[in-house]
């Protein structure tokens, strides 16, 4: 019995993998994440690789006093004003812009000084609320919300975040961090790390924004344009070799440097780095519901 075929299998998991990696670090969309996750999910299954489902035990949205612990955490580093990142983030139209996890943010409304606000993506709507706070005297601001969709098709039942803006040194921490509680949990397995990357992806691109003045529409262009070259160098390797020699490339290009200009979430941390930055804002605690 050979075992060429199998050989083969293993090399194309392989590659898939390593490209699903890539995609977690810089890539182009959640959707592509998605699709080679399922791929590599579909290939392992073949190979008679089982899949266990773990309950991850999410902690409440409501914790005790005024503290949330996002478990989803993003920070990146910005070389600009204040007013500016605030504008491009506080201003719904621009923030829908930068931030792929959100196609449309509408203002719907304002309530004891918080904002109401509706948003869909791909269709699925859903509603929220925030309230952002700035404090001159520090030169810093904070920003909190609650959000909920009773959408069928939304992983997202509700959820609760924050965002932190700091000034340090040469620009300003802009920081976040949420959780949420998901409709379906198994599907939140693929679909909370996901979210954890697109929100990263999405943080360096209001970066570029912010200080290259690269318009997010640019970035993903020269996103997809990266993507698709270390793509195309993969299927090269592998016309002209054969799947070992696939996954050979799939593997150099996993650690080829995006250029500056491409966006990636391998440039933001991805964990507080002390427990303030981990820790929700006071206004969170009293917020109301979406």
């Amino acid at each position: 019995m050979t075992t060429e075929p199998a050989l083969d299998a293993v090399a194309v998991a392989t590659t898939v993998a390593v490209l699903a990696s890539y995609v977690g670090v810089g890539g182009v969309g959640a959707w592509s994440g998605g699709l080679l996750l399922g791929v590599t999910a579909g290939i392992a299954a073949r190979l008679g690789v089982r899949q266990v489902a773990v309950d991850r035990g999410l902690a409440p949205l409501r914790p005790a006093g005024d503290r949330l612990r996002g478990r989803i955490y993003v920070e990146t580093r910005i070389r600009a004003p204040l007013d500016r990142v605030w504008a491009l983030t506080q201003e719904p139209e621009q923030h829908a812009r930068w931030d792929l996890r959100f196609g449309r943010i509408e203002p719907v409304g304002s309530d004891a000084g918080a904002l109401r606000f509706s948003y869909s993506t791909l269709g699925v709507a859903g509603q929220g609320v925030h309230v952002g706070d700035r404090w001159r005297q520090s030169g810093g601001a904070t920003s909190s919300l609650r959000f909920a969709s009773s959408h069928r098709l939304s992983p997202i039942a509700e959820g609760a975040g924050y965002w932190r803006y700091e000034p340090s040194g040469e620009g300003l921490r802009f920081l976040t961090g949420y959780d949420y509680r998901p409709r379906y949990p198994h599907i939140d397995l693929v679909f909370r790390p996901l979210m954890a990357w697109a929100t990263a992806w999405s943080f360096d691109r209001l970066r570029l924004w912010a200080e290259r003045h690269q318009r997010p529409g640019r970035s993903l262009v020269v996103a997809f344009a990266d993507f698709g070259v270390r793509c195309a160098t993969v299927a090269v390797a592998g016309v002209a070799g054969d799947g070992l020699t696939a996954a050979a490339a799939a593997i150099l290009m996993r650690w080829v440097p995006v250029l500056p200009c491409v966006p990636s979430a391998s440039r933001c941390l991805r964990h507080p780095p002390d427990a303030r930055s981990g820790t929700a804002p006071q206004a969170l605690a009293t917020l109301e519901d979406a």
